[in-house]
């Protein structure tokens, strides 16, 4: 994201609020406009398991402040350090009438764009497992990566959820972008 002294939080939340999904249609799944399917996926109902919202903002970006790199970089500019993303509510596939159980997982991938260029992958987090059953979600914990961003870049986290085979094969993908972030740092 680009700074300057007058526009730093405009910018920011704007830059939160007008993310353009660029994932690809949705396959058919209830609830989950912007999100891309593939696969077995199980209960995830997408507008509250990504736990995404003004209130709640999906990521945390701690950004740094630095020389300005380039005239086009504002006098104060920062660059990102790192980000924080809050999990998913993850249930396993639910196949009977039973009680089914079952792993997911979960990781996000930090995206980089420059300019007028195309979203590019720059950072995953690890990727986290848990065993499950199809009434409860998971019980994950919030995943970070460090990066040393670009001033004059900006950037977007895709949340990705994860179901397994017992022989830990992936079978099925859910993947959503964060709409609204939280900026800590100078900036």
């Amino acid at each position: 994201m680009r700074f300057s002294p007058h526009r730093t939080l405009l910018t920011v939340a704007l830059t939160g609020l007008a993310v353009v999904m660029v994932a690809g249609p949705a396959a058919a799944h209830p609830a989950c406009e912007g999100g891309t399917h593939r696969g077995k996926v199980g209960q995830h109902a997408c507008r509250h398991a990504f736990r995404d919202s003004e209130d709640r903002p999906g990521a945390r970006c701690i950004y740094e402040a630095v020389e300005p790199t380039t005239d086009e970089v504002a006098e104060e500019a920062a660059e990102l350090a790192g980000v924080s993303v809050r999990p998913p509510k993850v249930a396993a596939i639910n196949r009977t009438k039973r009680v089914d159980r079952g792993r997911v997982g979960w990781r996000f991938v930090l995206q980089e764009k420059v300019g007028d260029g195309d979203w590019t992958a720059v950072k995953r987090s690890r990727l986290q497992l848990r065993r499950t059953t199809d009434k409860h979600a998971a019980k994950f914990s919030r995943l970070r990566v460090r990066y040393d961003g670009n001033p004059e870049a900006d950037y977007r986290v895709k949340t990705k959820a994860f179901w397994f085979n017992k022989g830990l094969r992936r079978i099925g993908v859910a993947a959503h972008l964060v709409d609204y972030y939280r900026v800590r740092g100078e900036v």
